[in-house]
């Protein structure tokens, strides 16, 4: 989101270089949401990226971080094929070593692997974000030709020919030639001075006296009128300029295009490819070969009046032909790239902050984030260290309130302790006691109960007088108890029952405890 923002912010800049025989055509498009801000194309004496074109190109790519370089690929190993299956691409070209693009039509433009990564390597300096091929320049410039005729499309550049037949955009044949290194089947050239032995017919298949277009036709020389020919090219939008489709070549524009020797040279040799490669096409079996009247031609250098003379004179086409601004044709396939892939290679990603200055922003930023993390973790120590001291001084006041638990828990023991001792010290006693209370009683008192209280004890029994209770059992209950209390009742027998209740006195036990410490 951020991303598009800023890309909002600026223009996009569109660098086109064209490479041709001995120059390179930079042309280059700033452009705004509204369309092309500013333009601006310069030639170079190179083929190269030299230190002039690099200062050139970096002046337009340093306004703007989302700038796009375009290059026209100029290989020798490149072309075009009618089908996008992988089984049927062998049958036309081996496609192990090179980059291939299928066209929404069902066909495929490739080039060379080696080539692409020469072209990135060469222009290393600037970048490239875009490699297209004059197959798709050629395709998109006649696209509205290519979906509902049968013909023939060349387009023509400083050192190149780009040869296409479509069928109402099913492609028939591809070709690219390299006007230096001249055609590669020379085999299969026509023969000039024999023009009645070339045969077109392809086993049969195709007949210049069978086409139903010459039904009525009794000669060739009805179908090489020039001036016929030049009528229907006034009827097609291409005949929008006098010097590109022209009705008659007087005998001064011969005169003078013979004079040239240099035009007339590269036109005728030209004429040749074209004548050879469509020758190729006829014959060659992998090919779906139909008979082709009219070429269309996109004229990139401006050749002269020759070569449509030769190409109506000679092979009887009907010749339409449209200048085309290359550069710029290059330029829109960048802009249209930016949404389809037309190119073999994928665009850079584009940042709005140089690489310097990223990786110095890198730097500060990973600078900033080690001393913010420093000094979160000494915040984080001091809230520790704080926390823990608060803890060790609860834990603290815990441990002294647990000791001041314990000790008077202790002293509770202690004193739980001398009470179990005194307890057990008086019932020893106690016991003792009864044990020789029960000694004492004579045989001649009987006593009948004894009960224990918590402080005393009481005797229930019978005696045969008070005299004999009085010597021999209350005495040693005395020495026993502070308290005693004796009862006596008459017993049928002329005895007497007696009930002895005798205590002990707290309070004077308390008192001896203490004489005794």
């Amino acid at each position: 989101m951020l991303g598009k923002i800023l890309e909002a912010l600026y223009n996009k800049v569109f660098v086109n270089i064209v490479v041709g025989r001995s120059q390179s055509i930079v042309y280059i498009e700033e452009c705004s949401k509204k369309g092309v801000v500013h333009s601006d194309l310069e030639s170079f004496d190179t083929t190269e990226l030299s230190d002039r074109m690099y200062e050139y190109i970096y002046s337009f790519i340093s306004e703007s971080p989302f700038h796009y370089i375009s290059i026209l690929d100029t290989s020798d190993a490149q072309g075009a094929i009618p089908t996008c299956a992988s089984r049927e691409m062998s049958i036309f070209h081996d496609i192990e070593s090179s980059k291939y693009i299928c066209h929404p039509n069902q066909w495929a433009y490739y080039t060379s692997k080696p080539n692409l990564d020469i072209i990135k390597y060469n222009y290393s300096k600037i970048g490239v974000d875009f490699i297209f091929s004059p197959f798709i320049i050629l395709a998109n410039f006649f696209k509205d030709k290519i979906d509902s005729n049968l013909a023939l499309y060349i387009l023509l550049e400083d050192n190149y020919i780009t040869i296409c037949v479509f069928d109402n955009s099913k492609l028939l044949y591809g070709d690219h030639i390299d006007m230096e290194h001249g055609d590669d089947n020379e085999d299969l050239l026509i023969d000039d001075n024999n023009e009645e032995d070339i045969d077109l017919d392809l086993e049969g298949s195709i007949d210049l006296d069978d086409v139903d277009a010459m039904n009525d036709i009794e000669g060739l020389d009805d179908f090489g009128d020039i001036e016929d020919l030049d009528s229907i090219a006034e009827i097609d939008e291409f005949a929008e300029s006098e010097n590109n489709v022209r009705e008659d070549f007087s005998d001064e524009d011969d005169e003078s295009s013979v004079d040239d020797g240099s035009g007339f040279n590269e036109d005728y040799q030209r004429f040749s490819l074209i004548q050879s490669s469509i020758n190729r096409f006829y014959k060659d079996r992998r090919y779906e070969s139909k008979f082709v009247e009219s070429v269309y031609i996109a004229d990139a250098v401006g050749v002269s009046g020759d070569l449509k003379r030769y190409l109506e004179e000679e092979m009887f086409l009907s010749v339409f032909v449209r200048h085309l601004d290359l550069p710029g044709e290059v330029s829109e396939m960048a802009k249209a790239d930016l949404k389809m892939k037309y190119s073999y290679i994928k665009p850079r990603k584009k940042h709005v902050i140089s690489s310097e200055l990223q990786l110095l922003f890198s730097f500060f930023s990973i600078t900033l984030f080690m001393l913010f993390m420093t000094y979160a973790f000494l915040i984080f120590k001091d809230y520790r260290f704080t926390q823990n001291t608060q803890e060790i001084v609860e834990k603290r006041a815990e441990l002294e309130s647990s000791v001041a638990k314990m000790k008077a828990q202790i002293t509770f023991i202690e004193k739980e302790v001398l009470l179990c001792e005194r307890i057990n010290t008086k019932n020893t006693v106690l016991k003792d006691s009864i044990a020789n209370l029960f000694d004492l009683v004579p045989q001649r008192i009987t006593l009948s109960e004894a009960s224990l209280l918590k402080n005393g004890l009481i005797l229930y029994g019978i005696t045969p007088n008070k005299d004999v209770y009085n010597f021999m059992l209350q005495a040693p209950l005395r020495s026993i108890f502070h308290k005693t209390y004796s009862s006596f009742y008459p017993a049928p027998n002329g005895w007497l029952k007696f009930v002895s209740t005798n205590y002990i006195d707290e309070e004077e036990l308390v008192l001896e405890s203490t004489d005794e410490d």
